[in-house]
């Protein structure tokens, strides 16, 4: 039932738990796949600047995806927030008409086996909008309605109480070092501690000293919460 998933994710004490939690929740009603955008107070879900977590997409998939150029051909999340509404991808592939360069994106999406799947919007106050996708290992129908309407009861608390959690750290005043603020920016670019280290001409030792205190100063235990907030909190370029 949606209150006893409601209530596991009241129960996480991070972002990162609630994701999990989330999955394991999408498992049990038969997702296969999932993706969850999050991008900026009212920017673009396949922008640079949002972040995209990703569960069993396709490794080739996924890191294709995360080349801004590439994303940004990405036909369906924002015609589904502009919508509003829950859509199968096929109907907003076939609601608009597409550039050259979005039937190509569509082309590499049906090549990498991912055909169809159900896109969620999300919205939250300030502009704290997100894009989910789901997917199943067969096409959805009429008959899976009350299925879909229970996930999306569940993505929808989650995605409210992560905007909660933002809320509540950004009345912490947080100051970061420029090196700091390097090091967070360059996480947020997907690199590792290892490349970052290597970009800033340092020892990966430093680099893990600095990636344990932005982790302190913004009250987190992982990277992908430590980019959501320095973005949500203006830290970040992108």
């Amino acid at each position: 039932m949606p209150l006893n998933a409601v209530s596991r994710l009241v129960e996480a004490r991070s972002i990162r738990k609630m994701l999990r939690i989330l999955r394991e929740e999408l498992i049990a009603r038969g997702v296969t796949k999932s993706s969850y955008h999050f991008a900026p107070r009212f920017g673009s879900q396949v922008g640079p600047s949002a972040i995209i977590e990703y569960w069993r997409y396709p490794e080739g998939w996924s890191a294709g995806y995360n080349q801004p150029e590439f994303r940004a051909n990405d036909p369906i999340p924002d015609y589904v927030m502009r919508e509003g509404k829950i859509l199968t991808w096929q109907q907003c592939i076939a609601a608009q008409r597409l550039t050259t360069a979005q039937r190509q994106f569509v082309k590499q999406l049906i090549a990498h086996g991912l055909k169809d799947g159900v896109s969620i919007p999300l919205f939250g106050a300030n502009g704290r909008e997100a894009y989910v996708s789901i997917l199943f290992d067969r096409m959805v129908g009429e008959e899976d309605r009350n299925l879909v309407r229970e996930i999306v009861i569940i993505i929808d608390a989650t995605h409210r109480l992560v905007i909660q959690m933002l809320a509540d750290s950004e009345e912490k005043q947080v100051e970061f070092s420029r090196r700091e603020n390097e090091v967070l920016n360059w996480m947020a670019k997907g690199k590792s501690n290892t490349d970052i280290a290597t970009i800033l001409g340092l020892s990966p030792a430093t680099i893990d000293t600095f990636a344990r205190r932005i982790f302190r100063k913004l009250d987190v235990g992982d990277r992908v919460t430590a980019v959501v907030r320095g973005i949500t909190n203006g830290m970040i370029r992108l």
